[in-house]
């Protein structure tokens, strides 16, 4: 089996499952349409585009490659709601060519933004609280998921919030390289006799993320005369990235999204206790999950209960990174996906 692992400008997780697989003795490929990612990360093939391409270039690149990888690969795992060709085209041409189709969702490609701008509105008071809440996806979000309902014959989904929207879709995690990642307890020990508290945030988008309340609850506890600081993580590499983690005690993923992001996986993998807003139906489809359930109403006092208990923390990012060890190990997500790709 040739599968392909296609095709959006964000390299991270596909180049990971593309190494896992490869590992498990099987042919694969990840292929993105950027040359670089956000954080500087590359793919095994990249279609060289970039904005400033013409429609006409773009969808000759895209097009030759289509024509070239249906002669090459059995399997193709799409990512975002993204297949190869404008308008999902090749869709119907992989399914008549026998080809086996993934589809694989990871939140914006079918989760409505208005839902986290309305939470992020209540939680300001700038909306009454019995106003009507968004539907969970766009109407041309559920267009592209009958689509792909028609021509994918596995849906899969990054996080069990996703599971509301697709509910026939099997969930696969964020998996992680854990070799990459490592986790030394010592320095855990040091950095937590260390004054001020270093907590990391590393938004991508800082209104879905929450920054605005976050900022303002560790200038509220540096008021309060808390030694705390707040390290903002961005426009940086994944290893620089990376490396600044390190550096810190303890990290705030997000405030309204109520998932689990590859960020906060990262963090529990070095053995960092994170805060972040975990939704009810995750709670309980992953009641094990060793995150702290944060809201932008109790932020402040679940900071102040963690920087004095130094114990608990540490207990926590441990109990974090076997988490990770067990759930988002890219070799085990590499098997479980190995499992589906032979069952269709």
């Amino acid at each position: 089996m040739r599968i392909l692992i296609a095709p959006v400008e964000i390299a991270g997780q596909m180049q990971i499952l593309a190494e896992a697989l490869r590992a498990q003795g099987y042919s694969a490929t990840a292929v993105s349409h950027a040359q670089t990612n956000y954080l500087g990360g590359v793919n095994d093939i990249s279609l060289g585009l970039s904005e400033h391409d013409g429609r006409v270039r773009r969808l000759a690149r895209k097009l030759v490659f289509f024509i070239w990888a249906t002669s090459h690969y059995d399997l193709f795992h799409f990512f975002f709601g993204r297949s190869l060709l404008p308008g999902y085209v090749d869709l119907p041409i992989l399914r008549r060519l026998g080809k086996k189709i993934v589809v694989h969702c990871h939140g914006s490609d079918i989760r409505n933004p208005y839902v986290l701008y309305h939470r992020r509105a209540l939680a300001k008071g700038e909306l009454a609280p019995d106003h009507p809440a968004p539907d969970l996806s766009l109407a041309v979000q559920r267009r592209h998921l009958r689509t792909w309902r028609k021509y994918a014959q596995v849906h899969l989904v990054s996080t069990p919030d996703l599971k509301a929207i697709v509910p026939e879709a099997i969930l696969i995690p964020q998996a992680l390289p854990l070799l990459r990642w490592s986790f030394e307890p010592q320095l855990q020990h040091r950095l937590w006799k260390e004054q001020p508290i270093r907590i990391v945030h590393a938004p991508t988008d800082r209104a879905k993320k929450g920054t605005e309340f976050i900022l303002g609850s560790i200038e509220r506890l540096q008021a309060r005369g808390r030694r705390v600081d707040l390290v903002l993580v961005e426009g940086k590499s994944r290893e620089q990235a990376q490396r600044i983690y390190h550096t810190c005690h303890m990290g705030i993923d997000q405030l309204f999204i109520g998932s689990v992001s590859t960020f906060a996986v990262e963090l529990m993998a070095l053995g960092k206790p994170v805060l972040s807003n975990l939704s009810s139906d995750l709670e309980k489809a992953q009641p094990a999950l060793p995150i702290v359930n944060v809201s932008v109403h109790d932020l402040d006092q679940k900071i102040e209960v963690m920087i004095a208990n130094t114990q608990h923390c540490l207990e926590l990012g441990q109990t974090g990174r076997m988490y990770v060890e067990e759930n988002h190990a890219a070799d085990k997500i590499a098997r479980q996906l190995l499992d589906i790709y032979q069952a269709i």
